[in-house]
């Protein structure tokens, strides 16, 4: 399979992706002195408003830190939101990447050129993760260039760090779509699949973070693994163990969804309907 060909399969959420990343992240940083004032008191005033705010959208949003700067206030309305962007992207590329080309006769052909099962699946799993890693270095250059033109740069280090912990995470969710879309028979139910599990995990997590007393199943989402990075923000900190075992998980699922394409038979799904009895 050649680069372009796979360029080209991908192409319409690569366009879309890169350019709504550039756009929201250049905003939410670019215009904060515009929407939180250029005074340090007025800053103040403005982070202490999105602090109640925040406890307000807790179920939607982790908890802002620092939202009187720029970066802090990048952390909580850019990579907030990211999560669920890049997470959601993810499970629906790996859904696009087996049930879609299979619907189009695309698989069938590949496989009869010689292209081994295993090598197709790969394939499509190395590009996806080097254009998401090219497009999560993109979103966090405009991050960073925007918090230069509010005039308030953000560390380095932590953009750095919080862009690894969203690839890792945009890989957790490709992995968790390629094992769903072997599963279903066909791109729809493996997308409605895929949407369930990926909102059974955010409301796992959001019931977390709103609860008062987080309880100990809350913590197998791949979003509270994702929350636990805020480096960004001045004061936040960056979890290499949280960050590896989202890696983990998607090489996991990789594998695992390697596996049952192997087994199953090419147009269908391991788990097949009973047939209605006319």
């Amino acid at each position: 399979m050649s680069p372009r060909l796979l360029l080209r399969l991908h192409r319409i959420g690569l366009i879309a992706m890169a350019y709504f990343s550039i756009f929201y992240m250049l905003v939410n940083s670019a215009a904060f002195p515009l929407i939180a004032g250029k005074t340090r008191a007025a800053q103040e005033a403005f982070g202490h408003s999105v602090t109640v705010l925040g406890d307000t959208f807790a179920w939607l949003l982790p908890l802002p830190i620092r939202p009187d700067t720029a970066a802090g206030y990048l952390q909580w309305r850019g990579y907030g939101f990211f999560a669920i962007l890049f997470a959601a992207w993810g499970l629906f590329s790996a859904c696009g990447a087996v049930r879609r080309d299979e619907d189009k006769g695309l698989v069938e052909s590949w496989l009869s050129s010689g292209v081994s099962r295993l090598r197709l699946l790969a394939t499509r799993s190395v590009f996806f993760a080097a254009l998401s890693a090219e497009i999560v270095t993109v979103a966090g250059v405009a991050g960073w260039l925007g918090c230069v033109i509010a005039g308030t740069p953000a560390d380095v280090a932590g953009l750095v760090g919080e862009s690894a912990a969203l690839w890792a995470l945009t890989l957790a969710c490709f992995g968790i779509g390629l094992v769903v879309a072997q599963l279903a028979g066909d791109f729809r139910a493996a997308a409605s699949a895929g949407g369930v599990v990926l909102l059974l995990m955010f409301l796992l997590d959001s019931i977390g973070r709103s609860s008062a007393h987080r309880a100990p199943f809350t913590d197998i989402s791949v979003f509270f693994l994702f929350n636990q990075t805020n480096s960004v923000a001045p004061g936040g900190s960056f979890d290499l163990a949280a960050t590896i075992l989202l890696f983990v998980v998607g090489a996991v699922a990789t594998v695992a969804a390697a596996a049952a394409f192997v087994r199953r038979d090419v147009g269908t799904g391991l788990i097949r309907a009973r047939p209605r009895r006319a």
